[in-house]
């Protein structure tokens, strides 16, 4: 079996359903909606070195 980069499209893809399940893990500790959107907008992602996302954008993810 081939181990290769993901393509960029699936780089995003990734991306988004790492976003979304951060999201949904701190919508289940029970925290409304709005303030689990704010948290993952507050944090870089994928790790330390990576991007910041406005809340609108990640509301459009959701």
């Amino acid at each position: 079996m081939k181990n290769s980069a993901p393509q960029p499209k699936e780089s995003r893809a990734l991306l988004r359903f790492e976003v979304i399940c951060h999201i949904k893990t701190l919508q289940q500790e029970g925290r409304p909606l709005a303030e689990c959107v704010r948290a993952a907008a507050s944090r870089p992602w994928p790790g330390e070195n990576g991007r910041y996302f406005a809340a609108r954008t990640l509301e459009t993810w959701w």
